[in-house]
């Protein structure tokens, strides 16, 4: 969820029983990557942090994002993606067990 009755996607197939159960269901791009998606975001007092990829859908996901009320900020997630190591969501949630110095070597962040 995004807001309370409103869910993004880059499934079509998920779009009908979402609809289905009341909600609001607003389409995201694909990137090119197998295993890229820019719905694995982390959503933060209305900041959604949203994997890119360096593609030209970058630009248009944070739009969608933006368009349904929240602020979105990029974050690369190229290689923890293509590597199979999730996302943004995925490893703040722990899942796969990613160690902090990859996260942050992966998103060009350093340790403050």
């Amino acid at each position: 969820y995004v807001l309370e009755d409103t869910v993004l996607t880059d499934l079509e197939q998920y779009r009908k029983p979402l609809e289905a159960s009341g909600l609001k269901v607003v389409m995201l791009p694909r990137p090119k990557g197998e295993m890229e998606t820019y719905v694995n975001s982390l959503l933060v007092n209305g900041v959604a942090i949203v994997p890119t990829f360096g593609e030209a859908t970058d630009a248009e996901a944070l739009k969608v994002y933006e368009s349904v009320g929240v602020t979105a900020v990029g974050a690369d997630s190229s290689l923890l993606s293509n590597d199979g190591e999730g996302s943004i969501h995925c490893i703040t949630m722990t899942y796969p067990d990613v160690p902090f110095v990859t996260v942050l070597k992966s998103l060009h962040a350093r340790e403050l």
